[in-house]
């Protein structure tokens, strides 16, 4: 009975030695984690203010009659571009006509009467020595001339008038521009002043309002200072209508901004409720592409083309404020690194202090690592976005970096 017991008591001593040395084995290494790096992109940049706003007529009309009568023709079509001075409706002239004849007559009529006024004083005054006429005779027959006189001045007045409304039963348009559809057709009464036939769009260019930040501003002041012939500084604060300011847009649909303009009015104050400056461009609309109302992105290009390191704006990070890269050194380690950023265009952001043209900065699998985490890297292009084009979540304008 005692070798058995003796064999039982050997294999188990055994088997607790084998679970020991397992416990005590070191857990398999982990990979190090995949990510993408990507070297930043040298280009030639031009800093920028990037906003939104919105498109205005350069003016818009309401066409109304200036006479009270019957429509009697509609000389246009809906949508048409029209020229000032041009013919758009007809009102019934017959009551205007008579009325100017009626006026034409009086005034034919009074100048009758001047003339036998005139002739009555003439031959008075001629006599008027020899003593044969008094001088209450004299003084009447002046008085009579005299009256005659005004009242032809007044039938003439009242002629012109005649002829004036007769002339506005032809109604013109204003200014140019394209009209819209007529409100009233032939036999409808119109009133004087009051009734809306139709409104007139002047087109042919328009506005765009956007505003800008007080940074953007004073940035864009300092740049005009520059601009002064021979970068001498003006006393006063530059206008920035007075140096014919690019501005560039582009409609939702299109890519890039197509549309250039100048800014030619800027509002005096910065409105304290929002911090902001109204700021308004005109731009050609000879093709009419641009329509009133429409939501427009607005680049306005800061100072000289100058050469900057880009990354991908998702490559950055942020952390109270303060934007950093992930960085790749030699020995495959994870460094953060602390950067100064500037505008962002195509979807690459410029960084203007804190990277160096030979580093390898992280673009895919941030969130995977750490710093000072050993990786594998795998080398792909610098990730690009179509011209023109800006991120998701990126609504706030790219001012231009600081110090350049």
């Amino acid at each position: 009975m005692r070798w058995p017991l003796r064999g039982m008591l050997l294999i188990v001593g055994v088997a607790l030695l084998t679970a020991c040395e397992r416990q005590g084995a070191a857990p398999p290494t982990a990979p190090p984690a995949e990510v993408v790096v990507s070297a930043p992109l040298t280009r030639e940049v031009v800093d920028e203010l990037l906003c939104t706003g919105s498109t205005q007529a350069l003016d818009t009309t309401e066409v109304r009659p200036r006479v009270t009568g019957f429509i009697e023709a509609v000389k246009f079509q809906p949508l048409d571009i029209v020229k000032p001075g041009q013919v758009l409706f007809e009102i019934d002239a017959r009551e205007f006509r008579a009325a100017r004849d009626r006026a034409q007559g009086e005034v034919t009529m009074r100048e009758a009467l001047l003339r036998r006024a005139t002739f009555e004083f003439n031959k008075l005054e001629e006599i008027r020595a020899t003593g044969a006429v008094s001088e209450q005779e004299y003084a009447d027959a002046m008085a009579n001339r005299d009256a005659a006189a005004a009242a032809l001045t007044s039938a003439q007045a009242a002629l012109a008038n005649a002829a004036l409304q007769l002339e506005w039963c032809s109604v013109t348009a204003p200014i140019g521009g394209r009209i819209s559809r007529d409100y009233f057709r032939n036999g409808d009464l119109v009133s004087a002043n009051q009734t809306v036939l139709a409104e007139i769009v002047d087109d042919g260019r328009v506005y765009a309002y956007f505003n800008i930040s007080e940074r953007d501003l004073l940035t864009l002041r300092e740049r005009a200072r520059a601009q002064r012939v021979g970068g001498v500084a003006a006393a006063n604060q530059p206008e920035l209508r007075d140096l014919n300011w690019r501005v560039e847009i582009g409609l939702m649909t299109e890519t890039g901004y197509p549309h250039v303009g100048v800014i030619d009015y800027a509002a005096p104050q910065v409105d304290p409720t929002t911090g902001t400056l109204q700021v308004r461009a005109v731009f050609e609309n000879a093709n009419r592409v641009l329509v009133a109302g429409l939501f427009v992105r607005v680049r306005v290009p800061v100072g000289a083309p100058y050469t900057a390191l880009t990354v991908s704006e998702r490559a950055l990070g942020s952390d109270q404020g303060q934007r950093f890269l992930l960085v790749v050194n030699d020995k495959n380690e994870v460094e953060r690194r602390p950067v100064r950023v500037g505008a962002l265009q195509a979807g690459l952001r410029v960084i203007t202090e804190g990277l160096r043209p030979d580093e390898r900065v992280i673009v895919e699998g941030l969130q995977r690592v750490r710093p000072g985490l050993t990786v594998k890297p795998v080398v792909a292009p610098m990730p690009t976005g179509p011209a023109g084009a800006t991120p998701p979540g990126v609504t706030t304008s790219s001012a231009p970096a600081a110090g350049r």
